[in-house]
């Protein structure tokens, strides 16, 4: 399913992208690419638990929090001063 990146975005797609960095997501070359953060927690665990450094342990944590703080934000709607676009 994969393979067939280009049937499902088109080459003019211009929106932003959020994924795993899979490689053929890069030749979409009209969109702005962003990295999914799931992606880098999925890593990270495997980085901490496999080859146990701590430091991707703290990576996690740093993440899930930024990922709360940023809910949090959002729940209180447009007027939140930190994540206006």
């Amino acid at each position: 399913m994969r393979r067939r990146i280009g049937a499902r975005w088109p080459a003019q797609f211009t929106g932003t992208l959020v994924h795993d960095d899979w490689r053929h997501y890069r030749t979409l070359p009209k969109c702005v690419h962003g990295l999914c953060n799931a992606h880098h927690v999925r890593e990270l665990t495997c980085v901490h638990e496999e080859i146990g450094q701590d430091r991707a342990d703290d990576a996690i944590a740093a993440l899930l929090c930024a990922n709360r703080l940023a809910h949090r934000l959002r729940a209180q709607g447009p007027r939140s001063r930190i994540l206006r676009r």
